[in-house]
């Protein structure tokens, strides 16, 4: 979800390494996030920032760039979506709805943390 966040922040095809780990922090600094990336929030704040993009590349780049047919790829500091048309990106309607998907991406990823807990509450 972040990467996705970020593109939806940028309003923008191509988003930087930089913009990515914003974006990439802010998330997993959230709530309870950090629990999906290390083992406490104070191992989170200590990690350093290359280890964050070791992270960012390991995982999320590169299913997204494995699940898709080139529609997501790395580029040269940063990461694109390509094979959309400046027509399509130039219309806000486009960020609105991509901004839509990304939030139900997100609310569904909270719903089914939350469901995976209270099956694993009644499981004891």
């Amino acid at each position: 979800m972040p990467v996705l966040e970020a593109f939806v922040k940028r309003k923008g095809l191509f988003v930087t390494e930089e913009e990515l780990l914003v974006v990439w922090k802010a998330f997993y600094g959230r709530g309870s996030n950090w629990r999906d990336l290390t083992s406490s929030r104070e191992a989170l704040l200590k990690m350093k920032e290359k280890d964050h993009l070791v992270r960012v590349k390991k995982n999320p780049l590169k299913f997204l760039e494995a699940s898709s047919d080139g529609s997501f790829m790395r580029s040269e500091g940063g990461f694109s979506i390509e094979g959309l048309s400046p027509e399509e990106t130039g219309n806000p309607a486009f960020w609105e709805q991509f901004e839509d998907i990304v939030r139900y991406r997100i609310q569904d990823y909270y719903q089914s943390r939350y469901r995976k807990e209270k099956r694993e509450d009644h499981g004891r």
